[in-house]
């Protein structure tokens, strides 16, 4: 499979990168630095445009080192067809504000087929092991 990608160089744009040939999520980068405040989020254009192909979608995870380390994390879609650039929502979850140089990593993007699902209205649900329960119902 391949997935084109287009860099906005006027805007600094880097291109993504996976660490290692193994690695799910290709790296994306800050084009530009900037802080996140405690307790606030920052939304940051990576200036990176992507193809992403019918059928495909494009999902931006946490970086695990940030978050684990400095409270930082970052979640998000991108549908097939969307050409625009690949924003980043970073939360910063700490007492700590979080300084971005330029060319940081900040958040990773992987790709997964998207299957073609249609939903339909019923009047009841097939009976389960769970059924309803949620929130706690398993125990603690």
């Amino acid at each position: 499979m391949t997935i084109s990608y287009k860099l906005d160089t006027e805007k600094g744009a880097i291109a993504p990168i996976k660490a290692h040939k193994s690695d799910a999520g290709w790296d994306l980068y800050t084009p530009f630095p900037f802080t996140i405040p405690p307790h606030s989020r920052m939304v940051v254009d990576t200036g990176v445009h992507f193809n992403i192909p019918e059928g495909w979608r494009a999902k931006l995870y946490s970086k695990s080192g940030l978050m684990s380390k400095n409270g930082i994390t970052c979640r998000g879609l991108i549908d097939a067809g969307y050409t625009g650039p690949v924003i980043a929502v970073l939360f910063n979850h700490s007492d700590n504000p979080y300084f971005f140089g330029v060319g940081k990593k900040i958040t990773q993007i992987i790709f997964e087929e998207n299957p073609d699902i249609e939903l339909v209205e019923t009047d009841t649900l097939e009976e389960t092991e769970r059924g309803s329960g949620g929130l706690g119902s398993t125990g603690e």
